[in-house]
């Protein structure tokens, strides 16, 4: 199991005010794209992958409903998260960063 923070500073990060997000609903709402980003570029995933998909999205949909600062992943999803980042070609963006350095901070057993 790896935990992955999802509480970010956002002081610096300029957000629409109609578009006012917890740091748990931006973390997640990147993550989730970001793997569907990758799976678009590699023309799609096979079935386990998108059942994986299902369970991360699931996870951090609950994190959020009940505002938790972070999230418990089984190893293979958190390594979907990784290939994802790792494979996926991103614009660099402030929030990614951030994005980005939390999910490098999760500790490797």
């Amino acid at each position: 199991m790896k935990t992955l923070k999802l509480v970010v500073d956002l002081s610096g990060i300029i957000m629409p005010k109609e578009n006012k997000r917890t740091s748990q609903e931006l973390v997640t709402s990147i993550i989730k794209n970001v793997i569907l980003l990758w799976a678009n570029s590699k023309r799609g995933m096979n079935e386990e992958e998108r059942r994986k998909y299902y369970k991360i999205a699931d996870a951090f949909d609950l994190a959020v409903k009940e505002k938790s600062e972070s999230v418990k992943l089984e190893d293979d999803w958190f390594g979907i998260i990784k290939t994802a980042f790792k494979d996926a070609l991103l614009t660099p963006d402030p929030i990614l960063r951030k994005v980005e350095e939390l999910i490098s901070e999760v500790k490797n057993r």
